[in-house]
């Protein structure tokens, strides 16, 4: 299984959208990761927060990464995101996204995105269609 997780953190990490915001998989294992980015001034909205957009994808980052730890293929179908408290540029921001149930063709998931001082960010509530178990193509 090691092998198989280093390589979707691999790919996540490898993504060229993933690499403008400096993703790091800090941590996965089947139905779980923990995804950070620091966030920056290039990130921020017009108020001098940051973009919601940014937090989004951090967000999908670790979801992406939790619901293909199992050797498949897995794309979102619904996703829903709620934003508790701004963050701004040099905060550490960090994904960590949990399964909370999978079946033979859905899998769902509960987000949340903390700053470095512990304090919730935004939480999200995910849903994934399994498209093909048990099946990746190598890199």
């Amino acid at each position: 299984m090691e092998d198989y997780t280093s390589e979707i953190k691999n790919r996540i990490e490898n993504e060229p959208y993933a690499q403008i915001f400096k993703i790091k998989v800090e941590e996965l294992r089947e139905g779980y990761s923990k995804v950070t980015m620091k966030a920056t001034k290039d990130f921020d909205n017009m108020f001098s927060i940051t973009q919601g957009g940014a937090i989004f994808s951090l967000m999908d980052f670790a979801f992406a990464a939790a619901v293909n730890s199992y050797k498949g293929i897995a794309v979102a179908v619904n996703v829903n995101i709620n934003y508790i408290k701004s963050a701004v540029a040099g905060d550490i921001l960090t994904a960590e996204a949990s399964e909370l149930s999978r079946g033979n063709k859905t899998s769902a998931y509960l987000i949340s995105v903390k700053n470095d001082k512990g304090e919730l960010i935004a939480s999200s509530q995910a849903l994934a269609y399994i498209k093909q178990p048990e099946k990746i193509k190598k890199i």
